[in-house]
């Protein structure tokens, strides 16, 4: 898709005015991996990465790639999930911490921000002059984003892991 829009936003040299911009919706798990989100989270790392790359090789033509990683967002998809996962994994060592998991992605899929906070940032990302190169739109920001960053990723593992209750087999 963005191979095919290319021209329309500045690579072809017959094209008049100012270069267009690329928005890519990622995640905060695109920086910040939770456990059970492996996919989830692989397929954001992988964006992100896409996209800083993009925008490196695209400066050529005055392109900027610009990534908005939202948190959670209440829609739909927390009631499409998968339910009962903890159920499917009783008796192993995974119940505790699944089950934990399952309650706090219903819980945050109630209380993240609404779509259109997301629209507005996406709206800030195209029409500012001096965009961001991310836009980390991510409710407790202090809590689920600042810190998170700032801490080593070793400390960062153990309090993820109490929170969840992941305990190491004895």
């Amino acid at each position: 898709m963005t191979k095919s829009f290319l021209p329309l936003l500045g690579t072809d040299p017959a094209r008049k005015g100012i270069p267009g911009r690329i928005v890519n919706i990622s995640s905060a798990g695109g920086k910040i991996a939770g456990p059970f989100t492996g996919a989830y989270s692989a397929s954001k790392f992988g964006l992100e990465g896409f996209s800083e790359s993009l925008r490196r090789e695209l400066m050529l033509f005055g392109i900027d790639v610009i990534i908005i990683g939202p948190g959670t967002v209440v829609t739909p998809i927390w009631q499409k999930s998968d339910a009962g996962v903890s159920a499917r994994f009783r008796d192993t060592p995974f119940t505790e911490a699944l089950a934990k998991f399952e309650r706090y992605a219903e819980e945050e899929g109630a209380n993240g921000f609404p779509a259109e906070v997301i629209a507005e940032v996406v709206c800030r990302a195209l029409t500012s002059s001096r965009p961001k190169v991310r836009y980390a739109v991510v409710p407790h920001r202090l809590k689920n984003w600042i810190i998170p960053q700032l801490i080593p990723m070793r400390t960062l593992d153990r309090l993820v892991a109490r929170f969840m209750g992941i305990r190491r087999i004895k």
